[in-house]
């Protein structure tokens, strides 16, 4: 038996696997499955550190500066333990590929505004 562990700054509402792509915000709660509740500490973050510019010849729009940057330095992420799941954010999980223990959200839930609302699944990156 496993127990998941929320690390995102924000609740995760996972909704039914029939739940269509966009469903009204007055609709929420029929589709709601269960909802992972924000943790009450810092989220874990993946840190970034600027590297500079290089300049790129862009076709139709002259030099453009493209900003180099360094994704590593994760914050915040408790240390693996046996029988914990951890749902991060998908750049934190894709850098970790060694951390067999890091969930996603998968299969979003949007509203009208297409803002993501939800998921119907949690997603092991490999």
């Amino acid at each position: 038996m496993h127990k998941i562990a929320n690390c995102t700054p924000h609740d995760i509402r996972l909704m039914w696997s029939d739940t269509p792509d966009q469903i009204d915000e007055h609709d929420i709660d029929q589709w709601t499955r269960h909802v992972i509740p924000a943790p009450d500490g810092p989220p874990a973050r993946i840190g970034e550190i600027d590297l500079g510019s290089q300049p790129y010849e862009i076709d139709g729009l002259g030099t453009l500066q493209i900003e180099l940057v360094e994704y590593s330095h994760v914050t915040d992420l408790p240390p693996q333990q046996e029988g914990v799941l951890y749902v991060v954010s998908h750049m934190l999980a894709v850098g970790m590929p060694s951390r067999g223990d890091l969930l996603v959200t998968y299969r979003a839930v949007r509203n009208r505004n297409m803002t993501t609302i939800g998921c119907r699944l949690l997603a092991r990156p490999v």
